[in-house]
């Protein structure tokens, strides 16, 4: 859970207004800039989902989440959430922890 809280905390911190209007405007012209949005996805998102995947894969590995869990799911899950809301600013404070208990809830192993 602290992992993920920190990822997702950072992620909120970092969806500025000027940062959200950039990724959608790189997103949005995907079709007409292919180049452009391969290279934005390339050096800006993959690196970020890349260190979400190694968080999740940990919890994996470490029994605190379903051995069976789709970890690129979850990924698009936990960015979908923070970064599908437009401007950022007016997301609650505790958003990334809203955001983490209710995904963890979802793929976190039964301990029963």
């Amino acid at each position: 859970r602290e992992d993920l809280l920190a990822v997702a905390r950072a992620m909120r911190s970092q969806n500025s207004r000027k940062s959200v209007r950039c990724l959608w405007n790189v997103v949005g012209a995907a079709e007409k800039h292919p180049r452009l949005y391969a290279r934005y996805r390339q050096d800006v998102i993959e690196p970020r989902r890349q260190v979400i995947r190694d968080v999740l894969r940990r919890g994996v590995a470490a029994g605190e989440l379903r051995p069976d869990l789709d970890v690129e799911t979850a990924v698009t899950m936990l960015t979908g959430a923070l970064t599908g809301k437009f401007p950022a600013q007016t997301l609650p404070d505790d958003f990334p922890e809203t955001v983490v208990d209710m995904l963890l809830r979802g793929i976190a192993a039964d301990t029963s």
